[in-house]
């Protein structure tokens, strides 16, 4: 994929940050004092404020929000498709502040300067083409051979035999069949594909490769990450350039990943790497996240629900689930079809959940995952307030 023309803006306006982290400081403050003796248990505090990172591609003459990744396509906040990384031209994004449950680990990342191999792989697939063209025609000649060898055995109307099949011509039709499948498949082994992929055309280095560590304290499913490499050039003192890649289950035991980011200007110099984390457009905390700060279950809510006041001063508005910080059970789930169900929800001022309504009928695992999901409260006139929810789990994949 071509090198994207890449600009970074600023982080979200302040009001978005201070509003909301200057309330909590006052509660994080003292849980970062020095300990006294309590006989009270240590409340958890299982929940992160951090920076994170939004990436957006150029999309219909706008910008459009990454919501999604898979085999190298985006999925935006302005299509339902996929759309290829190769035909994007532009990228920027912005470091703002989230909320997220317990972050992963990424450790032991390393980089390594390396030559694009992309012209490699182009001429190794035109190889391979060329191959396959030629077994092709051979063997269509090989099997004419054989048809003619074949022709006689014809008898006419009383059954008498008019001409004799010529067995040496098709035993030796049937010997070359076989020997020239025998040594293109040979050839073909000899210079297996994935082989000729990683040879160079040249020494300078103008690919970047990046690997690393993941784990989490929590499995989560089709986890896929957006890197963040920033190199120098002789052009360019600093300039930051973007990396996308599928990662799939994360757990407990560490994963390694390996990233190859190609295109990049001649004999570059990596300053930094940052890794994020994602699952469905939602990014997760990791032990590299920026300025992070630990809150506890009462302190995320209250966040959640200055931030909705500061969206939307003097508006009404319905609960919201905070899709961010969602359950372990829905980052773990395979599929949506076991969470299909419509739900109703009672939603208190802070943004916890009070109740299921009686007429839905749901399975336990998916009310317990309802119970656990925190949200973002209704409004009525800008100020939080009870209110219902109208909801299906299945929507966070979506």
């Amino acid at each position: 994929m071509p090198l994207q023309t890449l600009s970074s803006a600023r982080p979200a306006p302040m009001l978005r940050w201070t509003l909301p982290i200057n309330v909590l400081l006052a509660g994080v403050a003292l849980a970062n004092s020095p300990p006294t003796v309590n006989s009270q248990p240590s409340v958890e505090r299982g929940y992160r404020l951090y920076v994170g990172l939004d990436v957006e591609v150029s999309q219909e003459n706008n910008y459009a929000l990454v919501e999604g990744y898979v085999n190298n396509r985006v999925r935006t906040d302005l299509s339902t498709g996929l759309t290829s990384l190769r035909h994007i031209d532009n990228m920027r994004f912005t470091y703002k502040p989230k909320l997220s449950r317990k972050p992963l680990t990424v450790k032991n990342v390393q980089t390594d300067q390396i030559a694009d191999t992309r012209n490699a792989a182009l001429k190794a697939m035109r190889d391979q083409m060329s191959l396959a063209e030629f077994r092709d025609g051979q063997m269509a000649r090989l099997e004419s051979d054989l048809r003619s060898a074949s022709a006689g055995g014809q008898f006419d109307d009383s059954g008498e035999l008019i001409i004799e099949p010529d067995t040496a011509a098709i035993s030796d039709a049937m010997t070359a069949m076989s020997d020239f499948d025998t040594l293109t498949n040979k050839i073909t082994n000899e210079t297996d594909f994935s082989d000729q992929m990683e040879r160079t055309d040249g020494e300078s280095p103008t690919a970047l490769l990046i690997t690393a560590e993941l784990s989490s304290p929590n499995r989560i499913n089709d986890a896929y990450i957006i890197g963040r490499a920033r190199i120098s050039t002789e052009e360019s003192a600093s300039q930051d350039v973007l990396f996308f890649d599928r990662v799939g289950r994360l757990d407990q035991k560490p994963k390694r990943i390996k990233v190859i980011k190609q295109g990049l200007p001649v004999d570059f110099e990596v300053i930094d790497v940052q890794i994020h984390v994602y699952r469905n457009g939602q990014e997760l905390a990791t032990n590299q996240s920026s300025k992070q700060i630990p809150l506890t279950r009462a302190e995320a809510l209250q966040y959640l629900a200055l931030q909705q006041m500061d969206d939307y001063p003097h508006q009404d508005r319905a609960p919201e689930p905070a899709w961010s910080l969602a359950p372990p059970d829905l980052l773990s789930a395979e599929s949506t079809h076991a969470l299909d169900y419509p739900l109703t929800v009672n939603v208190d001022a802070s943004g916890q959940v009070t109740g299921v309504a009686k007429e839905t009928i749901a399975p336990t695992h998916v009310t317990e995952i309802v119970q656990d999901l925190l949200f973002f409260p209704a409004l009525d006139q800008g100020q939080p307030v009870a209110g219902v929810a109208h909801i299906n789990l299945k929507d966070f994949f979506e």
